[in-house]
């Protein structure tokens, strides 16, 4: 019998898939080639349309898949260097700001991001197995 996956790791997946088809990018959430970076691809993969408004459910989609993505981001060799330059910068450790400048500053390549957001649904399997 196979585990059907969250609405949660969907959305990381397709993020993730979109990444491996289009590309990765620095600095912006899109860039003029229409590569993204991580949180541009979660955001374009759960709202393609921009609405992105705090009252909708894709708002709380977002918000959701982003903390999962942010949370494995804890468990990678960048955590505290990334938790002490978010507070030397002055930024909260919001999950948009811990996967922007660990997309920015530590991930290295596409393939990267990819395995991060793959790791990200992997644990969310794991603690709704639990």
């Amino acid at each position: 019998m196979t585990k059907e996956l969250s609405r949660t790791q969907v959305d990381i997946l397709k993020a993730a898939e979109l990444l491996s088809e289009q590309g990765w990018c620095r600095g912006v959430e899109k860039d003029e080639r229409s590569r993204h970076c991580i949180f541009g691809a979660v955001r374009e993969t759960v709202d393609p349309d921009e609405v992105m408004l705090w009252t909708t459910p894709e708002y709380t989609r977002m918000m959701v898949a982003t903390h999962v993505i942010a949370n494995a981001i804890s468990d990678t060799p960048h955590w505290e260097c990334l938790r002490e330059m978010l507070q030397k910068l002055g930024c909260p450790p919001t999950s948009a700001n811990i996967i922007a400048h660990w997309n920015d500053m530590f991930c290295r390549s596409r393939r990267q991001a990819v395995e991060l957001m793959q790791r990200a649904a992997a644990r969310e399997e794991a603690r709704g197995a639990s």
